[in-house]
């Protein structure tokens, strides 16, 4: 089946001073000679008139790039044209490519793929790429690199690598028995290396989150009773109205949300309905969904007020690490002296912003301890986490089949093949047909 050449803006095509058309496939080298006037040296950029094919009226003046496959991004041929970003400029430019013999607008999500499926990437460094597209905080970006240049690929390779020793040991224990080289106990030389390994792995699943809340946001939830001032307190932090306010309780009936870049950390700060038996059917639906709020956040802060009251049950939160704010700090205290209080980290006020930065930086300080990556390699996807649990089950099958060889080394070699396979998954080197359309559509057209 004949591969079509594709085309689009990869810089987007919202205005700006300049915007990067990428083409590529076995056609690519016709934009040179139909509408740049000839040839291109590889890897170095020319200056040139594009010119519409059919009357050769001058459309703009731009840089040219030409990469020969499969020295590309996509392993293809690939002419870039740099073209100034108005949108007319583009319209035309797309116009002038779309009358090539062959050439189609690309799909979203294409151009990657193609580097995908021709070996320039592999499907964790392609995850990593659209993370990188998408990344809105510090955090997020060093996140992303991290899958983007290959350390995730490397990192599970190596342990595939060593899965594959082992592997190795095995399958010739089976198909070379009687040969001197291959050593006369087994599980001896295969013990060691798969505890090791299978410490690493756990020790790689030690916080599976992670990296699905540093790419999605960690989830602050304000909860408390009603007209305690949750609504209050979110509009005076995102410094706009997000959230109606009365002096009626029970205003809120939903779960409203505001994403903050905190420190470098992406934060999404959620108010929620008071907690209290509701009277009517919509606050009631509205509590529930304020106490599955609570139960799934990744850290909760409790808002009271001057009266000092707070839910009677508040065992939905999964926090132990929980903030407990005292908001309208202007009215004072007005509970009773031995009323029994939690232990308050801040007392603020959301009609002067009082006392709000102690509370972002309690909100900062509890993000970066769950968020701030280190050295240490841990898992950057729920799909990562799903293939590497799949090969440590494996793995522990293999060490208790090591333990008590007998008519059993099969058996063996079978478990080591399939932990072997569960790492390659995570690469995209086998099984993976199901997860691709998927998570090439993360992509925006042109990438």
């Amino acid at each position: 089946m004949a591969v079509e050449t594709i085309f689009a803006p990869s810089s987007g095509t919202q205005r700006s001073g300049v915007c990067v058309l990428r083409v590529s496939g076995p056609n690519a080298g016709l934009v040179m000679h139909e509408l740049v006037g000839g040839p291109c040296l590889p890897r170095q950029a020319a200056l040139r008139k594009l010119r519409e094919p059919v009357s050769g009226e001058p459309i703009d003046q731009c840089l040219v790039l030409w990469f020969e496959g499969p020295e590309s991004f996509t392993g293809e041929d690939v002419v870039e044209l740099h073209v100034h970003g108005g949108r007319a400029v583009i319209d035309a430019s797309l116009r002038a490519l779309g009358t090539l013999d062959g050439f189609r607008l690309a799909e979203p999500g294409e151009f990657a793929r193609r580097a995908f499926e021709n070996g320039k990437l592999d499907l964790s460094e392609v995850e990593g790429l659209a993370d990188l597209i998408n990344a809105q905080t510090e955090a997020q970006r060093r996140l992303a690199f991290r899958e983007a240049d290959g350390r995730v690929r490397h990192l599970y390779e190596t342990w595939r690598e060593q899965l594959l020793q082992c592997l190795t040991y095995v399958e010739a224990d089976v198909d070379f028995v009687d040969e001197d080289d291959v050593p006369e106990d087994i599980s001896a030389s295969i013990a060691q290396p798969l505890n090791l390994l299978l410490k690493d792995l756990e020790l790689h699943l030690a916080d599976p989150r992670q990296g699905e809340v540093l790419r999605n946001g960690f989830r602050v939830v304000l909860a408390g009773l009603p007209n305690v001032g949750k609504s209050s307190l979110l509009n005076a932090i995102a410094d706009r109205d997000v959230v109606i306010v009365t002096e009626t309780a029970g205003t809120t009936r939903d779960v409203v949300e505001v994403f903050m870049d905190l420190g470098g950390f992406p934060v999404v700060l959620c108010d929620t309905a008071g907690l209290r038996a509701a009277g009517d059917e919509v606050e009631r639906i509205g509590v529930k969904r304020a106490e599955a709020a609570v139960g799934s956040a990744d850290l909760v802060v409790w808002v009271g007020d001057e009266h000092g009251l707070w839910p009677s049950d508040m065992s939905h939160t999964n926090d132990s690490d929980a903030i407990w704010i005292r908001n309208k700090s202007d009215l004072g205290t007005k509970f009773e002296s031995d009323m029994q209080q939690p232990p308050i980290s801040a007392s603020v006020c959301a009609q002067t912003g009082e006392g709000i930065p102690k509370v972002l930086s309690l909100v900062q300080e509890a993000a970066a301890r769950r968020l701030e990556l280190t050295e240490e390699m841990g898992v950057t996807r729920q799909r990562h986490a799903d293939c590497v649990r799949s090969c440590v089950a494996h793995i522990r099958e293999a060490v208790a089949l090591s333990s008590h060889r007998a008519g059993e080394i099969e058996l063996l070699a079978e478990e080591l093949r399939l932990a072997a396979r569960s790492l390659a998954r995570v690469g995209g080197q086998i099984d993976v047909e199901d997860v691709l359309d998927r998570i090439f559509g993360e992509f925006c057209i042109g990438k």
